[in-house]
């Protein structure tokens, strides 16, 4: 097996612009820190924030085009 081929990994210090929490990773980077959007602590799919329209396609596409009668169509 090749010795020493795996890159070094580096404790990089990460900030979150959306909530201001920092923490440190390891990654194959010689970056001093990296600056992010969102992180799991104000990420709306990992918080349980997010919303969903209250319309959904269905009621959407009935609203449109009316209900479809399925024995008039054959």
């Amino acid at each position: 097996m090749a010795q020493n081929i795996h890159p070094k990994r580096n404790a990089v210090q990460v900030k979150c612009s959306g909530c201001g929490a920092e923490f440190q990773v390891k990654i194959a980077s010689d970056q001093n820190g990296i600056d992010v959007e969102s992180c799991n602590n104000c990420h709306v799919a990992y918080t349980g924030i997010m919303t969903v329209s209250q319309t959904g396609k269905v009621e959407a596409f009935k609203q449109k085009y009316g209900e479809i009668n399925w024995d008039n169509l054959a």
